[in-house]
């Protein structure tokens, strides 16, 4: 059933490729509609990644990972004084005011008769250290230490022979760093002849901000240009890792070297005075030793192809055969069915290295077999690879899995290349070994190929009357989307991308921002008008500044394909055609389409140019196959001319992915009759049409009445009438009536203060909403003081009532009065 199955897929892809051939050419190039993506890349510089691999029938933990990452190391005990030194002073440069200089140090000894030292003080690029000179650091397996009198630090440090300074008593964590990655930086200034020291082991958690000591290298003069170096005994053996030196400067600093040795090449900044006393710590590798039966590393996901295409997937890796067993094989495994498989399973697939012996001479040959499920078949004979491959070391391997089980196989730059037939699936893949074999596996990548079916992909047809982009059309960056445009300017009064009089304006944008297909294009036809190139919407000031912000005099525009994540990309790295005015004449030229020449246009299609400062300027750009043709003329010019030759053709383009138009800074235009298209057989000019009135997109405009009263006192009313604050009018209703109906009261209680929200929202006949609101603040009522009596005073009742009698003895009325408050 399987191999009937199989048969039928073959059969499948052998016609789709028949098909497609009359169409489509394909390459290992990437055109039209084949993409080659990454699949599985993994440097084994960590521990095992589980998300990507697995490992299967290994009781006994035989696979695990070997040596550390890639290293320079100095690592001969005959050596003298042995160094490595920047190439040219690092006290040298335009405003340097010193240097910092940060690496990772591993000791690997912890004989006290070893010693390394680093060097602030040499002069010349020569052995050893300039023992009577100073400016520099002696360490040994816990400590650090000054040689010179005149130099001196803020800790417990004297010049030999004194007492040295302990890593120990520095931070407490690291007692002594023998076989410990420790992390050093130093930094270095010039005029005051400081040295600020940090450091701490390397983990995730270290501190490199805590100072750990300051030394004044008062034996250094600044009248001299001073090499850094780091020179060790001809017993001191270490490893250095990610060294990065930075000059410092009144400005921008100067990255003088950034190295993590991984490439095993030592770059120009930096000197070895004897190579032979230096080499390369091999980079971390998967390792293979002695291995169980049938133990594997396998991938942790099946492999599946997609039948459309006729690459499947490619893959590369390094070996190295630190020691091989007679007759034992090892290698690469595909076509495992189950993540728990076995090499005897149908289908499973060995390319595998194996050392045979033959008339007394040793070499590794490289062979391929597969089972049936019961039996081994030889699909290619083992063949010599004319050396011992346990002694050439590091040797690469490159595979291309294609359709009709055809696989091509590289060893070692062509130490055996050649192509067979094997009809297996991918499925589950990876390395296997035999017992008694140590070997390592490295610098692991893969590719695989999908076909993307571009036949369904909706044109785009816009001249922007209706008032707005679609956002499941476009991507806008840099700008957020909103109808009928988008507003986040560069400056304050500026707009930035809207619509605008049926045209898409770029208003003084900021840098980078455009729009972009939300979808991924192959072979497409673009065709888009441009006017006012170079007249922003927003006026600028006699000084060309808008809101005392200068615009760009020059700006450019970008037409760019094969966008995959719009915000990470820009035009620098995808295929890009660039509009630019530039010395008063318009030009044409490419970023990432074989070369970056600037191709004069015609010069009578100057966008700043007398006889065009009014014209429109019509584009059209093909990309069919990997060619990009591009032509260009004004909207006046007839159409003939599109039909004839192209301004510029492009070849070996991969267009495969968004289309975006952008531009730089300051960047003020029009765009018009956008057009993107699938191309058929036929490209005909398209009609663009709208397919709504624009008038039914526009929604309601609601008007707040900030007349009416908005705080009103507590319990001084019983009912609130909502539908006062608003009145509505629409662009084709006319004046809607506000009803209570269309209004959240937003929990109002006249008997209650606070604050309350109240919110209208209203539609058209069209369906288009609008919502606006006020805030009702219901206040606390005042409270009314209490009034207490004043007291009656005695004296003053018998008084009046003496009075009282005294004028009635004589005839006297004495009226009292009373008022009521």
């Amino acid at each position: 059933m399987k191999k009937n199955n199989l048969l039928q897929k073959c059969t499948l892809v052998l016609t789709l490729i028949i098909f497609l051939a009359s169409t489509a050419a394909f390459t290992t190039h990437v055109f039209a509609s084949v993409v080659r993506d990454s699949y599985i890349e993994d440097t084994f510089d960590g521990e095992l990644n589980s998300d990507l691999w697995q490992i299967v029938n290994d009781p006994n933990e035989t696979i695990g990972f070997y040596g550390s990452a890639g290293t320079f190391r100095y690592d001969d005990v005959t050596g003298v004084e042995e160094a490595l030194v920047t190439s040219t002073p690092l006290t040298v440069g335009d405003g340097v005011t010193g240097y910092t200089i940060e690496f990772d140090f591993k000791y690997l000894t912890d004989d006290w008769g070893d010693w390394y030292a680093f060097a602030f003080n040499k002069t010349s690029v020569v052995k050893g250290l300039d023992w009577g000179k100073g400016g520099y650091l002696f360490g040994r397996t816990s400590s650090l230490q000054v040689n010179n009198p005149a130099d001196t630090c803020d800790g417990a440090c004297t010049a030999v022979p004194g007492v040295v300074t302990g890593f120990a008593e520095m931070t407490p964590e690291i007692g002594v760093i023998s076989n410990v990655n420790i992390r050093f930086k130093f930094v270095y200034d010039i005029t005051a002849k400081t040295l600020n020291l940090y450091y701490d082991a390397v983990s995730e958690t270290m501190d490199m901000t805590t100072l750990r000591n300051t030394f004044t290298l008062g034996s250094l003069t600044t009248e001299e240009d001073y090499h850094f170096g780091i020179v060790s005994s001809g017993k001191g053996l270490y490893e250095l890792d990610n060294l990065l030196i930075t000059q410092q400067t009144d400005s921008d600093d100067i990255v003088y070297v950034d190295e993590d040795f991984e490439t095993q090449v030592l770059p120009d900044a930096l000197t070895v005075l004897d190579e032979t006393k230096f080499s390369y710590g091999p980079a971390k590798a998967v390792e293979f030793n002695d291995v169980d039966a049938g133990a594997m590393y396998l991938s942790k996901e099946a492999f599946v192809a997609d039948e459309y295409t006729n690459n499947i997937l490619d893959l590369s890796f390094d070996l190295e055969a630190l020691s091989l067993a007679a007759d034992k094989k090892f290698g690469f495994v595909y076509g495992l069915a189950t993540e728990t498989g076995v090499l005897s399973d149908e289908g499973v697939t060995q390319i595998y290295f194996v050392n045979r012996t033959v008339e007394a001479v040793t070499n590794t040959y490289i062979g391929v077999i597969t089972s049936d499920g019961t039996n081994f078949i030889q699909v290619l004979n083992e063949t010599s690879l004319g050396a011992d491959y346990s002694t050439v070391g590091v040797f690469s391997v490159e595979l291309s899995l294609e359709a009709l089980n055809v696989v091509n196989i590289n060893v070692n730059d062509g130490a055996y290349s050649g192509q067979l037939t094997i009809a297996s699936d991918v499925n589950y893949f990876g390395f296997m070994s035999e017992d008694t074999n140590q070997v390592l596996f490295d610098n692991f990548k893969s590719w695989n190929y999908t076909y993307h079916d571009l036949s369904n992909l909706p044109n785009i047809e816009n001249n922007f009357n209706t008032g707005y982009l679609g956002e499941d059309v476009w991507v806008i960056d840099e700008y957020e989307i909103m109808q009928p445009g988008t507003e986040l300017p560069l400056f304050p009064s500026v707009q930035g991308i809207i619509v605008e009089d049926g045209k898409l304006v770029f208003d003084v944008v900021s840098e980078s921002a455009g729009f972009f297909t939300e979808d991924a294009y192959g072979d497409v036809e673009v065709r888009f008008t441009m006017e006012d190139f170079g007249v922003p919407v927003t006026e600028t000031n006699e000084d060309g500044e808008i809101d005392g912000v200068e615009v760009p005099d020059t700006f450019f525009v970008a037409l760019s394909f094969g966008y995959e994540d719009v915000v990470v990309q820009n035009y620098w790295n995808v295929p890009t055609l660039i509009f630019q005015n530039r010395d008063g004449g318009q030009v044409l030229y490419s970023l990432n389409m074989n070369n970056n020449a600037v191709n004069v246009v015609n010069p009578t299609l100057s966008f700043t140019s007398e006889e065009n400062a009014d014209a429109v300027f019509e584009f059209k750009i093909v990309a069919r196959n990997g060619v990009v043709d591009v032509w260009m003329k004004r909207t006046t010019d007839p159409d003939t001319i599109f039909d004839g030759e192209p301004m510029m053709t492009y070849y070996g383009v991969n267009t495969l992915g968004q289309i975006g138009i952008a531009t730089s800074q300051g960047g003020s235009f029009k765009i018009d009759n956008l057009s993107i298209k699938n191309i058929d057989e036929a490209s005909v000019k398209p009609v663009i049409n709208d397919s709504i009135n624009p008038q039914t997109t526009v929604a309601p405009v609601i008007t707040v009445d900030t007349a009416v009263t908005a705080s009103y006192e507590e319990s001084t009313l019983t009912t609130l009438d909502l539908t006062q604050f608003f009145t509505v009018t629409d662009n084709l209703d006319g004046s809607i009536t506000v009803t209570e109906a269309m209004i959240n009261n937003g929990g109002l209680d006249l008997a209650t203060p606070g604050e309350y929200t109240i919110t209208l929202t209203v539609s058209d006949t069209n369906g288009n909403e609008a919502t606006d609101s006020v805030t009702i603040t219901i206040t606390e009522a005042p409270v009314e003081p209490v009034v207490e009596p004043e007291p009656v005073n005695p004296v003053t009742v018998g008084l009046i009532s003496g009075l009282s009698s005294l004028a009635l003895g004589v005839g006297v009325v004495l009226a009292i009065f009373k008022f009521k408050k």
